[in-house]
């Protein structure tokens, strides 16, 4: 039986800040067609982005107001407004993208939900610990939770041995002249050992930016090799420089990206983080003018 998974939405700070969302709440309605938007997001977030119309109403915003229970009208303001301005995206008017719903989703397994209230009850009972309890009244844990607590700790100790042990191990022959990490070959003295690659989890920005890429590519060229999740990871951590270091905000980030998937020209060339990183000014620029040019 599969574990089943939690999933929430994560706004961005500058969320409300955003031109698109501020230009949504000046119109008339404005602030419900705010909520609706949320909503769709929400519906969004199990299935990597995506609404489905299925044909059951005689549109998409019918339909969809079926589904979130808001006024079929408000609905098809809505959705026109998101798909003028990039927050919504659709080829074939059968599947609707919101690329906001990807990067503004948080999800964790029930088991890391039961690891996390351990974690806290057990900081919880260290503090009861410090103060006098009655014996009879107060107690630091009933038997369930003493047997709820075992399972939780027998929980991690196999999480943390399976990790350990799918670490790849390297090998090294004499052959081929390799030497261990941490000896210099030409010295035999102890080196300075090489820095871990940072590993991004699934729901970080800069993973998420990674994964629709890859999902771009695989769209646009389904008969090229599909990324892995190596190139994932190395390509997150370009997003995460692009942001870090190069000092661009997410919501930057995410507009170019998507404007450099939706360029006939552009698609061709950026396939990779690192390409997007080295070409991310260009972008900016070539965005920006095609926006003025389209009154956004």
């Amino acid at each position: 039986m599969a574990e089943k998974r939690f999933f929430w939405l994560k706004l961005q700070e500058d969320f409300f800040k955003s031109k698109r969302i501020k230009k949504l709440r000046r119109i008339a309605g404005g602030d419900t067609y705010t909520i609706i938007y949320l909503k769709m997001q929400l519906m969004a977030i199990k299935n990597g982005g995506c609404l489905e119309y299925t044909g059951l109403e005689s549109s998409f915003a019918r339909e969809l107001a079926l589904d979130i229970d808001e006024d079929p009208e408000n609905v098809a303001i809505t959705v026109n407004f998101l798909l003028s301005c990039g927050l919504m995206e659709t080829s074939d008017n059968a599947e609707y993208f919101l690329p906001y719903a990807v990067l503004n989703t948080g999800s964790e397994s029930s088991s890391a939900q039961r690891v996390r209230d351990y974690r806290e009850r057990k900081m919880l009972q260290k503090d009861n610990r410090a103060l006098p309890c009655n014996t009879d009244v107060t107690k630091c844990n009933t038997e369930k939770e003493i047997e709820l607590d075992k399972e939780i700790d027998r929980e991690i100790n196999i999480y943390n041995n399976s990790q350990k042990e799918s670490k790849p191990k390297k090998k090294f022959s004499s052959d081929d002249g390799d030497a261990p990490p941490d000896v210099s070959p030409a010295s035999g003295t102890d080196a300075r050992p090489k820095k871990e690659e940072r590993v991004f989890d699934a729901d970080s920005d800069a993973y998420k930016a990674a994964a629709y890429l890859a999902q771009k590519i695989e769209k646009n060229y389904p008969n090229v090799k599909p990324p892995t999740e190596k190139d994932k990871q190395r390509w997150a951590a370009d997003f995460d420089k692009c942001n870090r270091i190069d000092g661009y905000d997410w919501w930057d980030i995410s507009d170019v990206l998507r404007f450099s998937q939706q360029s006939p020209f552009w698609r061709k060339n950026i396939l990779s983080g690192k390409k997007f990183r080295d070409k991310y000014e260009r972008l900016l620029i070539e965005m920006t003018e095609e926006n003025r040019k389209n009154g956004k």
